[in-house]
């Protein structure tokens, strides 16, 4: 049997280079008790400046320098431009990597995703890699999330009980993309992330998700983690939770899409939650307006892009 690979995305934008390095990348470059040559990085650069990714990949050398990685194998890493939707919340660099990796066709293999402002605990692909041996069937696991504020943290806990589609259509039990982990090919069964939305990105994955492996009886192949690895940057305000208008326009998608699928409680709880969090009032979205519109997702392609071994 083939050793298990853990492929890490981690998408950058806005010129986070500093945080994409020194956070980020290198709390995948300092894990402990693994075979670093079964870890493959792909770093996906979504900056609008073109000229960014010529930084990033000097400071990456400069980093692999230091830890002495005289050997590209260890944490093998490569550095794309996206070829997909850009400056749409990270969907369109997810997908632009996802996809290479499901060209490679290894069927142990899996995906870890990593927001360039979060950062793992040093053995948190220990746990993944410990969790997938004692279970060989697993096809998902979740950490909870640590949120770090300014002056303290807090853990987001959940079981899987709460891992149902109408709790994500609601808010988030807690799963938002640096604590997602997902065998490679289930990804690409579920057509992985929704280039359309501009936000509420992981709860519309979530949704997909849930709803595919309830219908293929795969749920019990989920594993939630007891501790919390996974590291949240809560002080950020460059991001898309900040950026109101890009959140509503996402809200706007995300209930076309959805709405139909759940009660009308469950939406006005939903509707509810936006109203607070974000200041949605949802202009074509209630309980008396269930019309949705039906978004395509990434497997119907514009652009091609070319194969590679990583």
């Amino acid at each position: 049997m083939k050793n298990n690979i853990i492929y890490i995305i981690i998408a950058t934008s806005l010129k986070r280079t500093d945080m994409l390095i020194n956070k980020a990348l290198y709390s995948v470059y300092r894990q402990q008790n693994i075979n670093p040559k079964n870890i493959k990085v792909l770093i996906v650069d979504d900056n609008k400046d073109a000229s960014e990714i010529i930084n990033i990949k000097i400071q990456i050398k400069i980093l692999r320098e230091k830890l002495c990685f005289t050997n590209k194998n260890i944490f093998h890493t490569t550095i794309l431009k996206n070829q997909r939707t850009p400056y749409r919340s990270g969907t369109g660099s997810w997908n632009t990597a996802i996809e290479i990796i499901n060209q490679n066709e290894n069927k142990n293999s899996y995906i870890a995703i990593l927001d360039d402002d979060d950062h793992y605990s040093d053995n948190y692909l220990n746990i993944l890699f410990d969790t997938l041996k004692k279970k060989p069937k697993t096809i998902a696991i979740f950490s909870p999330l640590t949120k770090c504020f300014k002056e303290y943290e807090e853990i987001f806990t959940f079981t899987k009980k709460d891992l149902t589609a109408e709790n994500f259509f609601i808010g988030n039990p807690g799963i938002q993309g640096s604590n997602m982990f997902f065998k490679s090919t289930i990804l690409k069964n579920i057509n992985a992330f929704d280039e359309a939305l501009n936000s509420a990105t992981d709860r519309d994955l979530m949704i997909r998700f849930i709803d595919y492996v309830t219908k293929k009886s795969l749920f019990e192949n989920i594993e939630i983690l007891t501790n919390s690895y996974v590291f949240y940057n809560a002080n950020n305000n460059n991001s898309i939770t900040h950026n109101l208008e890009k959140k509503h326009l996402g809200l706007d998608t995300f209930y076309k899409k959805h709405t139909h699928m759940f009660s009308n409680i469950a939406l006005n709880a939903s509707l509810e939650r936006a109203k607070k969090l974000f200041n949605y009032h949802g202009k074509e979205t209630s309980s008396n307006n269930k019309d949705y519109l039906k978004v395509k997702t990434y497997l119907t392609p514009t652009d091609t892009i070319q194969s590679r071994t990583l």
